[in-house]
């Protein structure tokens, strides 16, 4: 019986690359698809090119979104609206990548060889000089959902138990949707919850870099230094934070013993069990000490 996907696409003003990213999902090999897109911001060429879509294939569906959102928010909404819980697995979808006709098939062949809920792949970034470079996620170790997700969020694939979870543990904790690194909260939940994740190191997916990435891939000298300022100020701080509060509440207390247990890159793992200790322990505390005088 063939797999059958639900893909569901987050777009924001995303007219220029639609058309090569969606016909490279109906192009998947011995899988049928449904595509779900979501259209946030205010372009309506972006609009009706969706309607559009939707109008001439059966398998597309259009969903209104808001004018002003993120990344995140709209990824929440379109986990928390699907009311369709009858495919066989879900996948989530960035707007300007191309998907090469293998991804969903390896996707399907993992999760059911591995008896997991959870999948996320490796991917090759290509930028418009046409320069392409496989990643590698590397592999899980002990505590690496409580500081970094498995990899890009576009990568990811649930099959329909792990998603059902999924919609559950969202509407029952929405003070997680406050996150902005949905593809990191998303890892954690499935791992905090021993529900099976899958690394493949495998690569079927085109990644594009541009200018209007809202998040890009941590390479080269200047890219790293740029993810260590974050550490200190920015997103990564602020998602750490309500991640570990949370972790708090909920009576997992992690004990990292080892600093490699934190990350899947020995001098990231190194360099984080150090800040933990020196700099974000503190101030969690601190912050669980305000939240606690509050109530």
């Amino acid at each position: 019986m063939i797999p059958r996907f639900a893909i569901l696409l987050a777009g924001f003003d995303g007219h220029k690359y639609l058309y090569e990213q969606v016909f490279s999902l109906l192009n998947q090999k011995s899988v049928s698809v449904d595509i779900f897109i979501r259209v946030d911001g205010n372009s309506l060429i972006f609009k009706n090119m969706v309607i559009q879509l939707a109008s001439d294939y059966e398998n597309i569906h259009f969903i209104q979104g808001d004018v002003i959102s993120s990344s995140g928010m709209n990824f929440y909404k379109l986990i928390l609206g699907m009311k369709d819980t009858t495919f066989d697995y879900y996948a989530l979808c960035d707007q300007d990548d191309i998907w090469e006709d293998t991804k969903l098939q390896r996707a399907h062949r993992c999760l059911a060889d591995q008896s997991v809920s959870g999948y996320s792949s490796g991917f090759t970034t290509f930028n418009l000089k046409g320069s392409k470079k496989r990643h590698v996620n590397g592999q899980q170790c002990k505590f690496d959902h409580f500081f970094q997700s498995s990899g890009p969020g576009c990568t990811f694939v649930f099959d329909r138990a792990g998603f059902t979870f999924l919609q559950t543990y969202l509407t029952q904790h929405q003070e997680l949707l406050s996150m902005l690194a949905h593809d990191w909260l998303i890892y954690f939940i499935f791992r905090a919850n021993d529900l099976g994740w899958y690394i493949d190191a495998e690569s079927h997916l085109l990644y594009r870099q541009h200018a209007s990435n809202v998040a890009g891939v941590n390479s080269g000298f200047a890219a790293k230094i740029k993810r260590l300022k974050l550490l200190f100020n920015g997103w990564y701080i602020s998602d750490l934070t309500l991640l570990m509060s949370f972790a708090r509440r909920g009576g997992w207390v992690p004990r990292f013993s080892s600093p490699f247990q934190l990350r899947r890159s020995k001098a990231q793992s190194l360099f984080i069990w150090l800040y933990y200790w020196c700099f974000f322990k503190n101030r969690l505390e601190l912050d669980i000490d305000s939240e606690s005088s509050c109530e």
